[in-house]
């Protein structure tokens, strides 16, 4: 694991979205006051990277956080079956070996809240996003709401990230765009974030975005600056 800020560590991984596109993927885990972790998105080999971590915890908490992040909680959930699963509903008929274990979403917020208040992105329920802002570090914890992919790439993702107008930017992917029907509970529920005091915004997949870059971020997110 590597370390983002106090408390919060990364694991990556790349990811096949299709034939020749891969992307970097981030799976965040959060060391919680109360002596839990949290784990969002986790990765291939993220169970085995926290089996291995001198830290020891009371409780894991491991979060889906949309309808697109789930490929490896089955696996994740095998290495720890004491693990409490959280996810939105939209994901629940895409692994219904797990859809008896899981439990709403909303559910963590009090199990969680100390450390971390959840905000729902409302109006996409084909996404059905929830971020995460850990409140010591002033970190904003995304996974697909807003793509910051500016490294080195392949022609196959390189085209794709280009169609859907994420490439080399902090931008928001046009299936998020097209897929968000409600307008208007998008922008209320993104409004939200930027009322939070903000050091850095930790996505799912490229680089973090640190506070000089939280203008390029609002301005994907379709907020004035």
């Amino acid at each position: 694991m590597k370390e983002i800020v106090n408390q919060i560590m990364e694991s990556g991984y790349r990811a096949k979205i299709m034939p020749g596109v891969w992307f970097p993927v981030r799976s965040t885990i959060v060391f919680l006051s109360s002596g839990n972790a949290l784990v969002i998105s986790p990765g291939p080999e993220t169970a085995k990277i926290l089996s291995q971590s001198e830290k020891s915890f009371s409780k894991i908490f491991v979060v889906s956080p949309n309808a697109m992040h789930y490929a490896h909680v089955e696996g994740f959930c095998n290495a720890f079956p004491d693990a409490e699963f959280f996810c939105p509903k939209a994901t629940l008929k895409k692994i219904p070996k797990l859809a008896s274990k899981a439990k709403p979403i909303e559910n963590l917020e009090d199990l969680i809240s100390t450390d971390i208040d959840i905000i729902r992105i409302n109006g996409n329920s084909f996404l059905s996003e929830t971020v995460f802002y850990h409140k010591m570090s002033s970190s904003l914890i995304t996974t697909d709401l807003c793509f910051n992919m500016k490294g080195k790439m392949n022609f196959a993702t390189r085209s794709l990230l280009k169609m859907v107008g994420a490439y080399a930017k902090i931008g928001q992917s046009m299936l998020v765009k097209l897929s968000t029907r409600d307008k208007k509970a998008y922008l209320e529920s993104v409004a939200k974030l930027k009322n939070l005091p903000l050091a850095r915004v930790i996505v799912g997949h490229g680089d973090i975005i640190n506070k000089d870059k939280l203008n390029e971020f609002w301005s994907a997110l379709g907020l004035d600056k």
